[in-house]
């Protein structure tokens, strides 16, 4: 699976990168934060960084805009670097559907 999706040209750099989530791990954050796969995908690591606009989604469900976050305290407490989250922006929550295949504004 593809995890990070980014413009093929200059022109659509504007463009955020999408990310692949589970948007279930944000209820076991205080703050409402989406853990990043990097456990999962290594390679995320190479890409993140602090204050990144990104968008999260998950297939055929939902997505929404977010800005990266790392948790530096569960970092050390666990001894690795793999604590990244994105905090959503849930005002720009866009649902999947399934008529035209796309993700559309919530009415």
């Amino acid at each position: 699976m593809l995890v990070v999706q980014y413009p093929n040209n200059k022109a659509d750099r504007h463009i955020l990168p999408r990310i692949s989530v589970d948007f279930n791990t944000a209820s076991a954050d205080m703050r409402g934060r989406v853990r990043l796969p990097t456990h999962m995908y290594p390679e995320l690591l190479n890409i993140l960084r602090l204050g990144l606009r990104v968008i999260l989604f998950e297939v055929r469900d939902l997505e929404v805009e977010a800005v990266v976050e790392f948790d530096k305290e569960l970092s050390q407490q666990h001894g690795d670097s793999n604590w990244w989250f994105a905090l959503p922006d849930w005002s720009t929550e866009r649902d999947y559907d399934e008529k035209t295949g796309q993700f559309e504004k919530r009415s």
